[in-house]
């Protein structure tokens, strides 16, 4: 049987989102020992036999035990980027020797189907294999393709062999003021040229989520509505501040409802989800805006039925429909 590496952070607030991913991507890669790598935070000691319930070979890696002073002699650790962060940004030292290669998933994505085609991918000469974000970089110096951070196949070899950790903190000691997206754009900017760019489907957003008004003149977005439209979406991946795990959300998207799916049966359903209003006239606000939404706006036909087939009961039909997914 292939092995395949995954890597993957979290905190202990964090952790049952990470669970409900990881539990996701089991689901659809079967056929593979699977080894999981996870930079551990400070995770709670529940949340650790939890995670070590999966059916995969899990290997936690306590950051508390690491020395990052070894790593960041010269900076404040956590003045531009976290631990796990950092821990990322130093595989080669984190990760055994045996590891050759890794795909880091963030801990904020569903994963919708087989990785296989991605973990497979040739990195002989090349840094690493990600996804485009249409982003305009220039204000990194970058005049081409951009990657999203969400989703990276890692060449380990190419971290041992490069003292990629030892050019990320140059970076970031000389470029600090110019980074807007922490260690996504010290990765794009070390890596330059070295990146083979996948199809979309593998990190999935939307355009208006991902880019907003730094999206580069003359994208389309051809292969992501073909990618939905086809049924073929295999990581979403939940960018920006709207989060699935969150109650009362103006507008869920519909990736939110595949999400709650898997929650629903991981390790992880009695967690509660989290909800960003208290008050009842707040929530009933949510409620008649998203009711208004519904009412006014068509659901694209493009969209697969797979996309919206949650919920599957009359009563959850309804709180659907009014965004109010309680669950309890």
């Amino acid at each position: 049987m292939d092995r395949m590496n995954i890597l993957t952070a979290t905190d202990d607030n964090y952790a049952p989102w990470c669970g409900v991913m990881l539990t996701s991507l089991l689901d659809h890669n079967q056929g593979y020992d699977i080894h999981i790598w996870i930079l551990s935070d400070n995770i709670s000691e529940q949340n650790k036999m939890l995670l070590n319930s999966l059916d995969a070979a899990i290997h936690i890696v306590d950051l508390d035990e690491v020395d990052f002073s070894s790593w960041v002699p010269s900076l404040t650790l956590g003045e531009y980027l976290s631990r796990t962060t950092w821990a990322r940004l130093a595989l080669g030292d984190v990760l055994p020797a045996d590891v050759h290669k890794i795909l880091h998933i963030d801990a904020d994505t569903i994963v919708l189907g087989s990785l296989h085609e991605l973990y497979d991918t040739d990195l002989t000469g090349i840094a690493a294999a990600a996804v485009d974000e249409y982003r305009d970089a220039r204000y990194l110096g970058m005049h081409g393709m951009y990657f999203n951070a969400g989703v990276i196949l890692f060449n380990v070899d190419y971290f041992r062999d490069n003292n990629v950790r030892d050019k990320c903190i140059k970076h970031v000691e000389e470029y600090a003021g110019v980074i807007r997206f922490h260690d996504q754009d010290v990765l794009n900017k070390v890596f330059e040229g070295k990146v083979l760019f996948v199809h979309r489907k593998f990190n999935m957003t939307f355009c208006g989520d991902v880019v907003s008004d730094d999206i580069r003149p003359g994208e389309d977005f051809s292969k992501d509505m073909e990618a939905v439209r086809d049924g073929d979406v295999r990581v979403y991946h939940f960018v920006g501040k709207e989060k699935p795990w969150y109650l009362y959300l103006f507008r869920p998207r519909p990736f939110d409802r595949c999400w709650r799916q898997v929650y629903r049966r991981s390790a992880w359903k009695k967690c509660r989800l989290l909800t960003k209003v208290s008050s009842t006239r707040d929530k009933l606000t949510v409620m008649i805006v998203n009711l208004l939404f519904k009412i006014g706006v068509k659901s694209p036909e493009s969209n697969k039925y797979w996309v919206d087939v949650y919920p599957d009961s009359r009563w959850n039909r309804l709180k659907s429909f009014f965004s109010l997914d309680s669950y309890r």
